[in-house]
């Protein structure tokens, strides 16, 4: 038997720009997101018919793989909004097969996204909101091995009990869709799909309004096949600078 316990910690700073004029009717938007990981294991085998019983420990970091967006639109209406973007992860991040030390995937992945949020009330206080992802990715840089192709669907419900302090409660699950494909794939799981879901809580304060926002996150995995079951502590910063237009 195997026991995997790995802990990791992120930082992705995120660079965003929203313009002033429209493209079919909707703002457009482009941005771009480095992230550095740091990861710690520890894989415990076992077994009592070998007399078997190791402990493997070990780490690695560096700065990971990219996100691109080059295009995205975004529509507001009385009381609905919609976003569509288009991204793309670039394998920047160090990557070999077969090593211990990767931060990266080594394979590109093209990213379709949209999304849809409806506020009920005319002050949108609340927020219900739905988005649908899907992800196409390239073989894998050294190796005759393309992962298959994965679809998400999000939800989420936003609430302000002030002008200033939101909570919310979040939802997502992941599908691959599409069989792994090459040489390189193991045959007793060429035709097996891994999958998973998460569950999230949050809450968020504006310090200082419409310019600082602050938010805490906890989110956990269930429903996995194929796939590492996580559990998140997450803390963003967004701040809206208006460099470009000063208002």
């Amino acid at each position: 038997t195997g026991i995997f316990d790995i802990s990791s910690f992120a930082t992705i700073p995120a660079l965003f720009w929203a313009s002033s004029f429209d493209v079919l009717g909707g703002r457009y938007m482009a941005g771009w997101s480095p992230n550095y990981v740091t990861a710690d294991g520890t894989v415990n085998l076992s077994s009592s018919g070998l007399g078997i019983d190791t402990t493997v420990t070990g780490g690695t970091s560096g700065w990971s793989d990219m996100f691109f967006v080059p295009f995205g639109l975004s529509w507001e209406l009385e009381q609905f909004d919609f976003t569509f973007t288009y991204g793309f992860y670039a394998p920047t991040g160090r990557y070999q097969s077969g090593a211990d030390n990767n931060v990266g995937l080594g394979f590109w992945t093209h990213q379709f996204q949209g999304y849809g949020y409806y506020y009920p009330f005319p002050d949108k206080s609340t927020a219900l909101m739905l988005g649908l992802t899907y992800e196409l990715n390239s073989k894998i840089d050294d190796a005759d091995f393309k992962p298959g192709s994965r679809f998400s669907l999000e939800w989420g419900i936003s609430q302000y009990l002030s002008d200033r302090l939101e909570i919310m409660v979040q939802g997502g699950h992941n599908w691959q869709v599409s069989d792994d494909t090459g040489s390189d794939v193991l045959p007793e799981i060429d035709d097996v799909h891994d999958r998973k879901s998460t569950l999230a809580f949050a809450i968020g304060y504006w310090p200082l309004k419409d310019r600082l926002y602050l938010s805490g996150k906890y989110a956990f995995d269930f429903g996995i096949s194929q796939r590492f079951k996580n559990n998140y502590w997450m803390a963003n910063l967004i701040l809206i600078t208006d460099l470009l237009t000063g208002s």
